[in-house]
């Protein structure tokens, strides 16, 4: 089991590559469909709600209390997993 400093340091590389993930998705928004870009804009703006929110669960991670590490750490990984959906949802439309 990975202790606090360690996950710390795993979730900042998490949020970064999904953070440059989503980033990319945006250059490509020129390679969707016609008919499958106002889904995909919608996505992606889902996308960036969902990235401000990962973020604020991060920080979260920086200063909480040992009593709320786990709930917390638990936040954080929902919060990432979601993510994780919505980027593989863009790519599926590129």
């Amino acid at each position: 089991m990975m202790d606090k400093s360690e996950f710390r340091k795993n979730a900042k590389l998490q949020i970064d590559l999904l953070f440059d993930k989503i980033e990319h998705l945006e250059e490509k928004k020129d390679k969707v469909s016609a008919d499958a870009i106002e889904r995909y804009e919608e996505t992606i703006r889902n996308l960036k709600y969902k990235r401000s929110r990962l973020q604020q669960n991060y920080q979260e991670l920086e200063i909480v209390a040992e009593e709320q590490w786990i709930e917390t750490k638990k936040a954080f990984e929902h919060a990432t997993s979601s993510v994780k959906e919505g980027v593989k949802k863009c790519v599926e439309m590129i």
